[in-house]
Formats: C-alpha cells, sequence, structure tokens
C-alpha cells in the first residue's frame, strides 16, 4: 500500500493548500469509504485532507434561520438548543 499524508488543517483556506499542491489529495469527512478504497488498492492519494477540524464546517448558528455546517450530524442538530 502506497504511504499516504493525513492533514488536519483548522481553516477552509489551510485545506485549500494541499489540494492546490497535488492532484489526487482527497478530501475526507470520517474516511471510512476512502479507507476500504486504498486497502483495496481501488485508490491512492497521496494526502487525505480532513475537514473535521474547521470549525465553519461544523457549526450550527441560528439567527432568525438556520445556518448549519456541511459536517454537522443529526445528532448535532438534535442536541441544539433551538433546533431539537
Amino acid at each position: 500500500m502506497r504511504r499516504f499524508s493525513y492533514e488536519k488543517p483548522q481553516t477552509r483556506e489551510d485545506a485549500l493548500k494541499p489540494k492546490n499542491e497535488t492532484t489526487d489529495a482527497l478530501f475526507i469527512a470520517g474516511g471510512t469509504d476512502v479507507r476500504v478504497q486504498i486497502k483495496h488498492r481501488e485508490i491512492q492519494p497521496s494526502t487525505l485532507i480532513s475537514r473535521r477540524n474547521i470549525p465553519d464546517l461544523v457549526r450550527i448558528d441560528v439567527n432568525g434561520k438556520a445556518c448549519i455546517g456541511a459536517l454537522a450530524t443529526i445528532a448535532d442538530i438534535i442536541r441544539h438548543p433551538k433546533l431539537g
């Protein structure tokens, strides 16, 4: 199996840097399906870029309307005091 680097950026801007540096970098949230594909040698990315530590993607804001980040889970929404 080919080795790959694992990046954990804290901002959206930082997440784009490794993606712009190589054509085969992949964004992941959990990565379960990606790990299976790597194990079966279906894909061989040089870099995996986790989106889990980017606060903008996991946030939930409610100010007249709900703004839910792309990585907010159903459990996060249910537990939110203004949405659940």
